[in-house]
C-alpha cells in the first residue's frame, strides 16, 4: 500500500463511522447538558419554589382597615403578621398566602374578608416581608402552626377558625388542618402535590425523583375533619384546573367545589357566608 503523500494522513476509509462518531459526540454533549440542568433543578429548588419580597410596601391602614402588628415565634424564626378584627362573635380567617411577594400584596383579599364581618390573621413565612429565618417547607408549616396558636391565645376557639390557603398556601393550610381542629378549610387555586405541578411544567425531567420539597396537599387532607371548600378557575395557567379537581375528588366529605374565572393571580371575592354553612354540597 503506498504511503500518503507529503506525510498527510489517509482519508477515512469509512464515512459512516465518521458520521457515527459525530452523532455519538453530539449525544454525549446533549446528555451532559441534560445532567447539568437536572442538577440545577435539584440544588436550586428553593429558588424555584419561593419568591419572597422583603419590602412591605403597604399595610391595611392604606385601605382604612383597623389592624394590629403581630409578632410570632416559629422555631428560630420571627414571624410578622397583621390581625384585622371583624365583628364581635364572628369567626376568624387564618390566611396562608402563596409563594410570591408578601402580605402587603394581599390587601384586597383582607378587605373582602373584613367586609364579611370576619376577623383575619395573615402572616409572612420566614424569609418573606419582615419575617426572619430560613426558607423551607417545614418552616412554612411551623409558621402556620404558630399563627394558629396565636389565635387560640387571643381567645378564639378552634370552632371559630377558618383555615384559608391560596396556591402554595393551600398545601400549608391543609397541613395545619390535618391535626388541628378548625371550623372550615378553604383552598383556592390549590394543587394535589408540588410534584404534580412540576410534572406539568417540567415534563421533560424526572421531577418525582428530583423534588425534595413536596407540599403534598392531597395526603394532608385525608385526615381533615372540617368541611372543605376548593376554589379554582379553568383559566389558571400556573396551577392547572385539573389538579384542583383531582384534589377535590380525593378529599373527604363534606366538601364543595366552586368554579371561578380568571388567571392564577386574579382576585375573586369569596362568599364567606356560604363557606360558613355547616353542610357542604358538590360543585
Amino acid at each position: 500500500m503506498p504511503l500518503p503523500r507529503h506525510g498527510l494522513a489517509p482519508a477515512d476509509p469509512c464515512p459512516v463511522l465518521a458520521h457515527m462518531r459525530i452523532v455519538l459526540m453530539t449525544l454525549a454533549v446533549a446528555a451532559g447538558f441534560y445532567v447539568v440542568v437536572l442538577a440545577f433543578l435539584y440544588f436550586s429548588q428553593a429558588r424555584i419554589v419561593y419568591y419572597p419580597d422583603a419590602h412591605v410596601h403597604a399595610n391595611p391602614g392604606n385601605l382604612a382597615l383597623p389592624f394590629e402588628e403581630v409578632d410570632l415565634v416559629s422555631g428560630d424564626a420571627r414571624i410578622h403578621g397583621w390581625f384585622v378584627p371583624g365583628d364581635s362573635g364572628r369567626p376568624v380567617v387564618l390566611f396562608c398566602h402563596g409563594n410570591a411577594g408578601n402580605i402587603a400584596d394581599r390587601l384586597e383579599a383582607l378587605q373582602d374578608i373584613h367586609e364579611s364581618g370576619l376577623s383575619v390573621l395573615i402572616f409572612d413565612y420566614a424569609g418573606y416581608g419582615k419575617s426572619t429565618g430560613p426558607l423551607g417547607e417545614e418552616q412554612t408549616y411551623s409558621d402556620a402552626a404558630a399563627a394558629y396558636a396565636w389565635l387560640l391565645d387571643r381567645g378564639f376557639e378552634p370552632a371559630d377558625v377558618i383555615i384559608y390557603g391560596r396556591s402554595l398556601g393551600a398545601a400549608v393550610a391543609a397541613h395545619v388542618a390535618q391535626d388541628k381542629s378548625v371550623r372550615a378549610i378553604v383552598l383556592e387555586t390549590p394543587f394535589t402535590s408540588l410534584a404534580d405541578v412540576a410534572a406539568v411544567h417540567y415534563a421533560w425531567a424526572p421531577t418525582s425523583l428530583l423534588l425534595r420539597i413536596r407540599y403534598d396537599a392531597r395526603e394532608y387532607l385525608q385526615n381533615a375533619k372540617a368541611p372543605i371548600t376548593i376554589i379554582h378557575s379553568p383559566d389558571d395557567r400556573i396551577i392547572p384546573f385539573s389538579l384542583g379537581q383531582a384534589l377535590y375528588e380525593s378529599a373527604p366529605e363534606p366538601r364543595r367545589f366552586i368554579q371561578t374565572s380568571g388567571g392564577h393571580n386574579a382576585f375573586t371575592p369569596i362568599d364567606w357566608d356560604l363557606i360558613l354553612e355547616r353542610r357542604q354540597s358538590g360543585s
